[in-house]
């Protein structure tokens, strides 16, 4: 039987140097943690883009930054890091064709782990958006659970995921690779960023990163409003799914 072929495409602008890279994954779901925190740190770590994903399926969406036109999904990256950061919801289709790329994709870079960063909606964020989110954590490796127990964060025992990061994991589960996917209480209407600097902490953690969270925090307002237009996107694009992508318990 003939195989389908890829409608979604990682295109290489230069030559990373990746070796054996831990992968970070931002894309928009609830709370937007994963954008805001795959942007904050690759400002912060001064990442260079090193490809963007191709597809038919994508949304006809160019991003502006700084008078630059760019790709709507990119992966900056150098040494032992790379971090794939989207820009514009993904609907179930890219999500499943796309997270069965990046599996390809982290392979061949001999990867050593990928990392879905997002939010799961909480009641207690609703009420005080003050409160510090727990970070929650699901893998396919779970000698990694009490490694990340260490740092503060809890398992998620028991519920369902849906979207991207659930295609990330089952792609991952399929071809033997180590994948983690952190999930931050957070606000499900609005963009949060305090709950992205919680995940970034475990992250700086894990892999041992340095990153300056100050400007994060004092800054969020300017980031709510900034990325206000891109929550409301994702909140149509997931009303438009049978469940709105992200995790139930």
């Amino acid at each position: 039987m003939e195989q389908t072929r890829s409608r979604v495409h990682i295109i290489e602008e230069a030559a990373s140097g990746l070796s054996r890279p831990n992968i970070i994954v931002g894309v928009p779901e609830v709370g937007l943690v994963g954008t805001i925190s795959a942007s904050y740190l690759i400002q912060q770590l001064n990442l260079p883009e090193i490809a963007f994903v191709d597809s038919d399926l994508m949304p006809q969406v160019i991003v502006v930054h700084e008078s630059v036109p760019k790709h709507p999904v990119r992966i900056y990256g150098k040494g032992d890091l790379a971090i794939v950061i989207a820009e514009t919801p993904l609907t179930p289709r890219l999500s499943s064709e796309f997270t069965a790329e990046l599996t390809r994709w982290a392979r061949g870079k001999e990867a050593k782990i990928i990392i879905g960063v997002t939010g799961i909606p909480s009641r207690k964020r609703e009420m005080s958006a003050e409160d510090k989110s727990n970070v929650f954590v699901v893998t396919n490796d779970v000698r990694l659970n009490e490694r990340l127990k260490q740092h503060g964060t809890r398992v998620f025992e028991e519920g369902l995921m849906v979207g991207a990061y659930a295609a990330l994991l089952a792609n991952c589960m399929t071809a033997g690779v180590t994948s983690l996917t952190l999930l931050a209480e957070s606000l499900q209407q609005f963009p949060d960023p305090g709950a992205a600097a919680s995940v970034i902490e475990v992250l700086e953690k894990l892999l041992e990163l340095k990153v300056n969270l100050k400007p994060l925090l004092d800054e969020s307002e300017e980031i709510r409003v900034k990325s206000r237009e891109l929550m409301s996107t994702t909140q149509a694009v997931q009303q438009g799914t049978q469940k709105p992508a992200g995790v139930y318990t």
